[in-house]
């Protein structure tokens, strides 16, 4: 069973590898991350993270190296309005369209089934 992240605020936890940096918020409301590469992870290479419950893939840039730490800002999102299903509890994730995508979405933390969700 997920348990409860104390410091969210309804989005699912980020990858344990990925920190927000405070302050960091541009223009269109979109944050900086520090990533720290996973072992096994050489520059060139991808590897996947979560931040805000979104799945992205991010490319070890040159010169990094495993254990290093770099920062990335993600890309604008579109967002989705969604209702929860029946039978979907907080923390456990649900499938749905998107734009034509199947895609896998954790149910917030403080949303329950018949509530609408935005992702």
């Amino acid at each position: 069973v997920p348990k409860k992240d104390p410091n969210a605020d309804g989005a699912p936890p980020n990858s344990e590898n990925v920190r927000k940096v405070p302050g960091s918020d541009d223009a269109e409301g979109r944050w900086e991350y520090l990533v720290k590469v996973p072992d096994e992870v050489e520059p060139g290479t991808k590897f996947p993270v979560t931040i805000s419950g979104m799945q992205l893939v991010v490319t070890c840039p040159e010169g990094a190296k495993p254990g290093a730490v770099v920062k990335i800002r993600p890309p604008a999102a579109l967002v989705f309005e969604v209702v929860v299903p029946q039978g979907i509890e907080p923390g456990f994730p649900f499938p749905l369209l998107a734009d034509g995508v199947r895609v896998q979405v954790s149910c917030p933390w403080n949303a329950k089934p018949g509530m609408k969700i935005r992702f």
